[in-house]
């Protein structure tokens, strides 16, 4: 699993891809989702789904990952193609960002991190 994780220098974000065959192959994704995420150095993540089959039908699977992303304050965006793992992920968190591909994924977070700098600046300026 571990050769699944590209982590982007420039932008400072950590990409993790699960292939259908990760998950036939490993019955513990969550656990190993978990070592992973403890791992990675970035407050960006994209959680790349794009290459599962429309089969996936069990998000709870990703919903540790997702979960402690969030109570982390992590940027997280799950990248999906299929629409009903799409509707799944939804209805279960609301505020999940959700693509369709990994570049405007990318985006995102870029944008994501600069209105978290600017927020982060505002709130430096106001206590002086």
């Amino acid at each position: 699993m571990d050769d699944y994780i590209l982590v982007s220098d420039e932008n400072n974000i950590s990409i993790i891809s699960l292939t259908q065959e990760n998950i036939e192959e490993n019955d513990d994704i969550p656990r190993k989702l978990e070592r992973i995420y403890s791992k990675l150095p970035n407050e960006s993540i994209i959680l790349d789904l794009s290459l599962l089959s429309n089969e996936i039908t069990d998000i709870d699977i990703f919903e540790e990952f997702i979960i402690q992303a969030q109570e982390d304050n992590i940027s997280l965006s799950v990248v999906v193609n299929d629409f009903k793992l799409h509707e799944k992920l939804i209805a279960k968190f609301s505020d999940l960002v959700i693509n369709t591909n990994v570049d405007e994924a990318k985006d995102y977070l870029i944008m994501d991190a600069i209105e978290r700098d600017i927020h982060n600046l505002s709130n430096e300026d106001s206590e002086n």
